[in-house]
């Protein structure tokens, strides 16, 4: 139904279904066009989350260690190949928390303000946060092996307030990587 309506179709449910949708329109449509818009399934869990990413989703997003997104991406091959689509047509997303800077004391800073600013209680420290930190380099050297898994979309987690630094130079990571 959501695909239907991206494409510029009124839809109507069948009856009893779980929603109910009657003569539906979805105005505007997508600025690209009708359709233009990819639907992202996130979620890992292996029973009904990957299933359904299997089946409609364009873009499947998920977080976590690389041999957990290994593992969670052959559950995600195993369920595409069970309905007969291609696991190659869904492209992978990825959320990391990060801090760009070349001072680990200013890098601490950014995320005490991250943390009063959210009213969480002190933590133990960036590195037990799983939050990347660091020089453009050192952020994609971590992202490398997310991009040999095939992960092309990184969804940088940028809380507020906003680093400018670390928002300013995300074009240097993405340089890094394309080179």
């Amino acid at each position: 139904a959501i695909r239907a309506l991206l494409q510029g179709e009124t839809v109507s449910s069948p009856p009893g279904g779980h929603y109910e949708l009657h003569q539906v329109r979805h105005l505007p449509l997508p600025f690209r066009g009708a359709g233009a818009l990819p639907i992202l399934v996130g979620g890992g869990g292996e029973r009904r989350t990957i299933p359904i990413a299997a089946r409609y989703a364009d873009i499947w997003h998920h977080r976590g260690s690389v041999e957990h997104l290994a593992r969670k991406l052959d559950v995600l091959r195993e369920a595409c190949l069970r309905i007969g689509r291609d696991p190659a047509t869904i492209e992978l997303a990825f959320d990391r928390g990060i801090i760009i800077s070349d001072d680990p004391a200013d890098a601490r800073v950014v995320h005490e303000r991250h943390l009063v600013t959210h009213f969480r209680a002190p933590d133990p420290g960036i590195e037990e946060t799983g939050i990347w930190v660091g020089p453009p380099e050192e952020i994609a050297e971590r992202w490398r092996p997310y991009l040999e898994l095939g992960f092309r979309h990184l969804i940088a987690d940028l809380p507020s307030p906003y680093d400018l630094e670390t928002v300013e130079r995300l074009p240097e990571v993405r340089a890094l990587l394309a080179a």
